[in-house]
């Protein structure tokens, strides 16, 4: 029986270097975020452009997965009802990548203008 279910079950995915890259980038800006008292006492801007590195990364990271869980649900060739649950799964995973990829984007540029509205204050004409 085990022997069986195992041939049904489809292969990991091979996730690329590039998502690999880019989760290490958002652990790294995250984490720096998340000590951001500890590391940069001294520079009050910084938090701003560590939020900011981050939603890069899970902007970029969204757009990745999505492409691998593509991937890898097509890739499958098993019996048709284990790839309609494999792609029942696989799906609502890519639209919530899709949904959180569109809010960090306009988390960004909300960040950006904030960032952009307080630079333009602080000029002095």
């Amino acid at each position: 029986m085990r022997n069986a279910l195992t041939r049904l079950l489809p292969e990991w995915p091979r996730v690329p270097p590039r998502l690999w890259l880019t989760a290490g980038f958002g652990a790294l800006a995250a984490a720096n975020l998340v000590l951001l008292a500890e590391i940069w006492p001294n520079t009050p801007s910084a938090g701003p452009v560590l939020l900011l590195a981050t939603l890069g990364a899970v902007l970029a990271g969204c757009c990745q997965l999505v492409v691998v869980l593509q991937a890898w649900s097509t890739g499958y060739d098993g019996p048709g009802w284990a790839r309609l649950l494999l792609r029942m799964a696989v799906v609502p995973a890519m639209a919530g990548c899709v949904i959180i990829g569109i809010l960090g984007f306009v988390s960004a540029l909300v960040l950006i203008t904030e960032m952009l509205d307080v630079g333009l204050a602080n000029v002095r004409v």
